[in-house]
C-alpha cells in the first residue's frame, strides 16, 4: 500500500500515535490515585493502575513501531 500522504501529514499521524500512548500510560494511573483516595486502599489501586498503564502503553508502542517499520521496507511502496 502506498502511502500517499503529504510529509506533514505523516508527521501528524506519528504525534498522534504518540499522544495516544501518553494517555494510555496516564489515565489508568489517574484513576486509580482517585480511587485510592474514595476508598482508602492507597496505594494499592494507585500501583495497579501504574502497572496497566505501563502495559497499555508498551502494547501501543510495540504496534506502532511495528507498523513503521512496515511502511519502511523496501518493495512496499
Amino acid at each position: 500500500m502506498v502511502d500517499d500522504r503529504s510529509p506533514t501529514a505523516k508527521a501528524m499521524s506519528i504525534v498522534s500515535q504518540i499522544t495516544t500512548i501518553g494517555v494510555a500510560m496516564v489515565l489508568p494511573t489517574i484513576a486509580g490515585h482517585g480511587l485510592d483516595k474514595w476508598l482508602g486502599t492507597a496505594p494499592v489501586l494507585l500501583l495497579i493502575g501504574l502497572a496497566l498503564g505501563f502495559l497499555t502503553g508498551g502494547i501501543q508502542f510495540v504496534r506502532m513501531v511495528r507498523k513503521l517499520s512496515e511502511d519502511e521496507k523496501p518493495g512496499t511502496e
